[in-house]
């Protein structure tokens, strides 16, 4: 695998993360992160969001 890329598995759970985080905060419930151990996940990256609400780009 090219140094830096994510596997598909990674994504997805990057992924599940930020779809809880936004859930929770949109129901004023606490979030905590889920423990990561995984190196690629708990090095330091950029990321780039893009949100839809009801088929419209929000941000």
């Amino acid at each position: 695998m090219e140094k830096g890329k994510l596997t598909g598995p990674e994504r997805r759970l990057l992924l599940k993360i930020a779809r809880q985080a936004i859930e929770t905060e949109l129901a004023s419930l606490p979030f905590s992160l889920p423990k990561v151990t995984n190196p690629n996940l708990i090095e330091h990256r950029g990321a780039f969001v893009t949100l839809h609400k009801h088929g419209q780009l929000c941000g």
